[in-house]
């Protein structure tokens, strides 16, 4: 995933070299719309729900120019629809990646983060714990159902039916089997500690916002970490979310979605 986008992202510098020196590349290639416009699909309008769009402003006679988000609804009518003003898109771009690692290491962002995880790890062994109660009891009877007919073997009296029957009860005991193994692994699983969960955030995340800060791979931070971003007259809204992965199992279990509010006169430019 990272890797793919990294690959992407070499192509950077050369797509924005093409779009100021105005030669253009095709109509909806997205390469070019993530490299000039790396929020698009994750920004929204706060004012009238649409989605945002970047737009390139020309200033004076000069070859600057300027990008900017724009509500696309506003966009594609005219200004009476909705009260939205653009918002300066260097300005955001750079305020979410830094505001991103600031929050990721705030106190309160992991002292919150420590408890959802201890939760969800709870929750885990607590639903382990319930379905082993009712497994449990089912290989239980199999395994009687099992020697009954073991019993009828050795006396002699067991037919065809009791055979069949025998080969149906394994299949089913092995199969009950195996899922025991599997809840009792999740039942069975350390416990997870405030310093396990402040190491993992430190050592999974925080790296991986410099490394592709310094590479200038916005697009890998954003699709990791950010959920969508809103836009209104007076406040972005950034909803991040973060999967916990350190599962014995393998598979993240759980996912946290936080939110950070501030003014749109906090943007510089």
């Amino acid at each position: 995933h990272v890797g793919a986008l990294s690959e992407l992202y070499s192509f950077d510098a050369f797509i924005l070299l093409l779009f100021l020196s105005n030669v253009k590349p095709l109509k909806g290639n997205f390469l070019h719309l993530i490299a000039i416009r790396p929020l698009i699909g994750l920004i929204f309008c706060g004012a009238c729900g649409s989605s945002m769009t970047g737009t390139v402003v020309k200033k004076g006679h000069s070859d600057y120019r300027k990008r900017y988000y724009r509500c696309n609804r506003k966009l594609r009518y005219n200004s009476d629809v909705c009260p939205n003003k653009m918002i300066d898109a260097d300005a955001l771009e750079g305020v979410v990646i830094s505001k991103l690692e600031k929050v990721m290491l705030s106190e309160k962002f992991l002292d919150r983060i420590v408890k959802e995880v201890q939760n969800a790890y709870a929750q885990i062994v607590g639903n382990a714990q319930d379905e082993l109660a009712l497994l449990e009891p089912k290989a239980k009877k199999l395994r009687k159902s099992m020697d009954m007919i073991y019993t009828l073997i050795e006396d002699g009296a067991a037919d065809e039916y009791d055979i069949q029957r025998l080969r149906g009860v394994q299949s089913q005991l092995h199969i009950i089997e195996a899922k025991i193994k599997e809840v009792t692994a999740k039942r069975d699983v350390s416990a997870v500690t405030e310093k396990d969960v402040r190491k993992f955030i430190k050592e999974r995340y925080i790296p991986f916002i410099r490394k592709n800060s310094a590479e200038n791979n916005f697009r890998a931070i954003i699709e990791e970490l950010i959920d969508r971003i809103e836009v209104d007259e007076n406040n972005v809204t950034i909803h991040y979310k973060l999967a916990y992965e350190w599962c014995d199992w393998g598979q993240p279990f759980h996912a946290l979605t936080f939110t950070d509010v501030f003014s749109r006169s906090a943007l510089a430019g």
